[in-house]
């Protein structure tokens, strides 16, 4: 015969204390031949998600009611349910099907009180006022509030028993009580906890309280060493008391600022100074705005606690933050082109003091190739003044191109401002050397008012140059007027006799008048190397082609040419007569290579030479060469 399950199946709660258990009761199973009930358990995390069923247990009873007391869920917070199916004999082992119960959630304990306080926590003959904040609940509503306490008569090392506590509702948070046996040096410990409607009880907070300590008494005098400064300072006091039977722990010290020594910022703790003496000094610093006060306040902290401190003393005098100098609102270097040597002159104005008087003022230089890349600034001078204008002056030397200058005010407590830099000064360069293409040192020429062949340099300052020469007699003289860069230049000397001849070239700008340096050139002039060749008489010989050709390189290698290669040697009585239009017009092009050759300034006319014939040689022709290489 079958079985049925228990129509009711219930828990006796469904929220239940940590360790405790629950009550399974059910009723009108059916069945004739029942043996018992199979009972088992799934839990939950949030009452939603459920795990599998386990701890299957068997209860023996013939009965269609009964009960079952059955293990919660051990997590505070976390659910369990049950289930429960009819067990009948027949056959092999009937049985019904499984009846859920409703969920058991396993009460969470109530925090404990979010803060305890006592004032006064130092009393005397009086009565202490507990608070405590609100304990936050767990499942269950508080339901009370647990406060009990104990003493100790050596300062707390050992305490006595726990008083019975007293009870309070869930809405009160405080209570007067009166300390037991009151006497000097007495600690009473007090504690609270809240209790739930379950039963559930939170953790305690605790508080300690003593017995019996006057107020003690706060410095007589509290000043600092200096009223205006740049950094730190004394704080200095003395005068003050402990409370009666104790000592004094330290000194708390606060301080405020003003921007203007009248209206004052709220008090800011600064530091507790640490010592049992009734005097003391500390380091104390202005406030980090120039040209702001700042006040300070002391009090005496016994060792009983705060609660005995003194009253506040606050101090004779201010302090305030140094007011920075300001630099110079002008500072001008020149001449604003120098030469090495040369005195230069920084000068400077609008310089103003700030809350100290001016000290100095410091000068610095800094140096630049390009006027682009600086080198950092280095000293220069330091110029003690207190005037708020000034000048310095001194010799320049430098290796630099640029030199810029930046200056800064001192004042009395070595305060400084920021820098004011000046203007740019350039030094001056000299021209560069002239090159001197014609004469070439050492060589030879046959003109008697030798030409030079000159072309200036570039002027790194963008000036002007003018070229001197100095001429074989020793004087000097300007030639070609004021030119820019890479000019050339033509000069031709005065006649001249033969033999060694010296002269030098040099180059100033226009701007200082600088000068380059002196490049000398000694060279030969020599007389005619030529044989006079008349028409129809004297004939041309192999020797006057190699002697005009030596005399052609020769003037080459005076305007600084290399020396022209012939195309074959001539040789008296080996090389053909036929030869010698082709050795003229070799000559020609070695002359004519000379002409017009520095640049586009023209040196000397090419001239209109006498046209070539076949034959002999001819006297005309050869005449003319003679007659050009003295003019070369």
């Amino acid at each position: 015969m079958a079985v049925w399950a228990p129509t009711t199946f219930k828990p006796g709660s469904t929220l239940v204390r940590a360790g405790l258990s629950v009550t399974l009761t059910w009723s009108e199973a059916a069945g004739a031949l029942i043996i018992g009930y199979d009972i088992a358990y799934c839990d939950s995390a949030n009452g939603t998600t459920w795990g599998a069923w386990s701890g299957e247990t068997r209860v023996v009873s013939t009965d269609t009611s009964g009960s079952r007391s059955m293990n919660v869920n051990g997590v505070p917070g976390n659910y369990r349910k049950y289930r429960i199916r009819t067990v009948g004999s027949t056959g092999g082992g009937e049985v019904s099907s499984w009846l859920e119960s409703a969920a058991v959630r396993t009460n969470v304990e109530p925090s404990a009180p979010s803060s305890f306080t006592a004032n006064p926590s130092i009393y005397f003959n009086s009565d202490i006022t507990l608070t405590w904040g609100m304990a936050t609940s767990g499942t269950s509503p508080i339901f009370r509030y647990n406060l009990s306490h104990c003493t100790s008569d050596d300062g707390g090392v050992t305490w006595g028993w726990w008083s019975v506590s007293t009870d309070f509702g869930p809405a009160t948070h405080s209570a007067t009580v009166t300390p037991p046996m009151q006497y000097f040096g007495r600690h009473v410990q007090y504690r609270i906890r809240a209790t739930d409607t379950l039963g559930s009880t939170s953790d305690y907070r605790t508080l300690t309280v003593t017995c019996n300590y006057s107020k003690a008494t706060a410095p007589t005098s509290l000043s600092v060493s200096a009223t205006v400064s740049e950094g730190s300072v004394i704080l200095s006091w003395a005068g003050a008391g402990a409370s009666n039977g104790g000592s004094i722990s330290g000194y708390p010290i606060e301080y405020s600022d003003s921007a203007n020594g009248t209206s004052w910022g709220a008090w800011t703790e600064l530091r507790f100074f640490s010592t049992q003496s009734t005097s003391g000094s500390v380091s104390v610093s202005p406030p980090t705005t120039r040209g702001h006060y700042r006040r300070f306040r002391i009090r005496t902290e016994p060792s009983v606690g705060e609660t005995y401190s003194s009253d506040w003393r606050a101090s004779s005098n201010n302090l305030r933050r140094n007011t920075l100098p300001s630099a110079p609102t002008v500072f001008t270097a020149s001449p604003l082109r120098f030469q090495n040597g040369e005195t230069v002159t920084l000068t400077w104005s609008g310089a103003a003091a700030g809350t100290s008087a001016i000290k100095n003022y410091v000068i610095q230089r800094a140096t630049s190739n390009d006027g682009s890349s600086w080198t950092g600034y280095s000293a220069l001078a330091i110029v003690t003044t207190t005037a708020t204008s000034g000048t310095h002056t001194y010799s320049a030397n430098l290796t630099a191109r640029y030199a810029r200058y930046r200056i800064l005010t001192t004042d009395a407590l070595d305060c400084v401002s920021g820098y004011t830099v000046s203007n740019v000064i350039v030094r001056n360069l000299p021209p560069l050397l002239p090159t001197v293409t014609a004469p070439r040192a050492g060589s030879t020429t046959y003109n008697t008012q030798p030409r030079f062949l000159i072309t200036l340099g570039i002027e790194s300052d963008g000036d002007r140059q003018m070229l001197s020469i100095r001429k074989a007699d020793g004087a000097w003289e300007d030639v070609g007027g004021w030119q820019g860069n890479n000019a050339m230049l033509i000069y031709q000397h005065d006649t001249l006799p033969p033999g060694t001849v010296s002269v030098s070239f040099k180059v100033r700008d226009e701007g200082v008048g600088d000068e380059s340096g002196v490049v000398t050139r000694s060279f030969t002039i020599r007389a005619s190397p030529f044989e006079e060749i008349l028409p129809n008489e004297t004939p041309v010989k192999a020797a006057h082609i190699n002697t005009i050709r030596t005399a052609v390189n020769h003037i080459r290698a005076y305007y600084s040419m290399t020396a022209f290669v012939w195309q074959e040697e001539v040789i008296g009585g080996k090389t053909e007569l036929l030869r010698w239009t082709d050795h003229i017009l070799e000559i020609r092009l070695a002359i004519e290579q000379i002409i017009n050759r520095h640049g586009n300034v023209t040196v000397f006319d090419a001239p209109d030479w006498i046209p070539i014939t076949a034959g002999r040689p001819r006297a005309d022709i050869m005449a003319q060469i003679h007659a050009i290489i003295p003019q070369l």
